[in-house]
């Protein structure tokens, strides 16, 4: 029972137009993805960095957005 490992919680704060945003859950930082608030290029924070650094630099920020699918376009 002692080494049942203890899930980790997602946490993370992004920032955007020069302003921390967050902290964000897993399922919020992904709509932010979906939405295109968030991108590769954004800079993002999680509990444990030492500072802040851009998405494509931190892999369970990165999986979050490689998973997520782009927008269903719209036929006009």
């Amino acid at each position: 029972p002692n080494n049942i490992p203890v899930p980790q919680v997602f946490t993370i704060y992004d920032g955007i137009e020069g302003k921390p945003i967050g902290p964000l859950s897993e399922s919020e930082f992904t709509k932010m993805v979906s939405e295109k608030k968030v991108t590769c290029s954004t800079l993002v924070w999680m509990p444990g960095m030492t500072g802040w650094k851009p998405v494509d630099q931190v892999p369970d920020a990165l999986r979050i957005i490689a998973i997520t699918p782009p927008p269903i376009p719209i036929n006009e």
